[in-house]
């Protein structure tokens, strides 16, 4: 896929919030965004299962560059951080994604005594 075909698909699904706003009712509604699908893939040419396929793809880009970018803001040199394109192009995106903690399955580890 091209990189304007991105563009077209992220300057279109940002038309249609239910499909990445999880607060809206609409988003429950499978009709509501297979319709939504199907204008958008009408609107740049393609089939409505690429264009799902393809925004899972950048979303989900977005979501690792973002991550690894926050994760490297502290200490020195945290001014300096570099700030992918995709970063940028989704910025609007942030305020709908929700970062799940998580938690380890693995036991704390006991520190390790030296026999003599």
């Amino acid at each position: 896929m091209s990189e304007s075909f991105e563009e077209k698909l992220i300057d279109q699904v940002r038309n249609y919030p239910h499909l990445y706003d999880v607060s809206l009712p609409l988003h429950s509604d499978k009709y509501a965004c297979q319709n939504s699908w199907r204008e958008i893939s009408d609107n740049i040419q393609s089939d409505a299962e690429t264009c799902k396929i393809k925004w899972k793809q950048v979303r989900d880009r977005y979501v690792r560059a973002r991550r690894k970018m926050m994760e490297k803001r502290s200490g020195d040199g945290a001014d300096g951080v570099f700030c992918p394109a995709i970063v940028r192009r989704l910025g609007w995106l942030s305020s709908f994604i929700n970062h799940r903690s998580t938690e380890t399955n693995f036991p704390q580890s006991r520190p390790v005594s030296k026999h003599p």
